[in-house]
């Protein structure tokens, strides 16, 4: 467990979130089997949500997202199918980028980012591994957490590591994966029990005229449980983005959320 924590404490230095907090600034709704809204922030499985826009790697048709799935129970969480829902509105005018359009748009954000800020341009390589970083049990139960943290700790420690650890990921990417390790859709995936898994998602959005995307729905099969989904809205009306800034005129009511 000291491993663990001291391993988050590194990636902290570098990561994208805020180190105070493991749960992002939105936190998802469970929906039940009616799609109604459910009063409460943890699914069946013990899952808890959470999301938010990292606007510092945002452009103008980019939205980079990550979310965290903080595993409330005493049990395994592994997830076997995932899929995102934009909504009616929407669908259609946004796409998921995959290999090798990430590479591609990591390297052109990792560029424009490191004439704007050298730290933001360390902080999207540490994201990238952050998600293998804190559930890699879950892709080798026989061996101690410990021992395999400790494997990944350097990469905290220098953002020649970081930036060298991405681009392996997207190699094995370009090898077969659709998408790279601690991609949200990169499934199975499992979340410890007590723990969770940090991952993220790129969304391009589609010519100009996308709605503003603000929130999907998150429909995923957990081992041994069924079916859950969730709403999870990662942006309201105040919250400054790069990404459909055209679109997300937070200072209008007349724009429309979606879903």
């Amino acid at each position: 467990m000291r491993s663990l924590r001291t391993l988050w404490y590194n990636l902290c230095a570098l990561s994208l979130s805020a180190c105070a907090s493991i749960r992002n600034s939105y936190v998802g709704t469970p929906l039940d089997a009616q799609g109604q809204l459910v009063d409460s922030t943890r699914n069946a499985s013990g899952l808890v949500i959470s999301g938010e826009e990292l606007t510092a790697y945002a452009s103008e048709h980019f939205g980079l997202l990550e979310v965290t799935l903080e595993n409330r129970s005493s049990a395994w969480v592994r997830i076997e199918r995932l899929t995102l829902d934009f909504g009616d509105s929407v669908r259609g005018g946004v796409s998921l980028p995959e290999e090798p359009d990430v590479s591609a748009w990591y390297r052109a954000t990792l560029q424009r980012n490191e004439v704007r800020d050298t730290n933001q341009a360390a902080a999207l390589g540490a994201l990238m591994l952050l998600g293998a970083a804190v559930a890699v049990a879950g892709h080798a139960t026989d061996e101690p957490v410990a021992n395999a943290a400790g494997r990944l700790a350097m990469a905290g420690g220098a953002t020649a590591l970081v930036a060298k650890g991405v681009d392996a990921t997207i190699e094995r990417a370009k090898r077969g994966d659709v998408y790279p390790e601690t991609h949200l859709l990169a499934v199975p995936f499992g979340v410890p029990p007590g723990l969770f898994s940090k991952r993220w998602v790129l969304i391009n959005t589609l010519g100009g005229n996308t709605p503003c995307v603000r929130g999907m729905i998150l429909d995923y099969d957990v081992e041994g449980r069924g079916r859950e989904r969730v709403l999870l809205r990662f942006r309201r009306r105040g919250d400054r983005s790069e990404w459909q800034r055209g679109k997300c005129d937070t200072r209008s009511g007349r724009r429309q959320a979606a879903p």
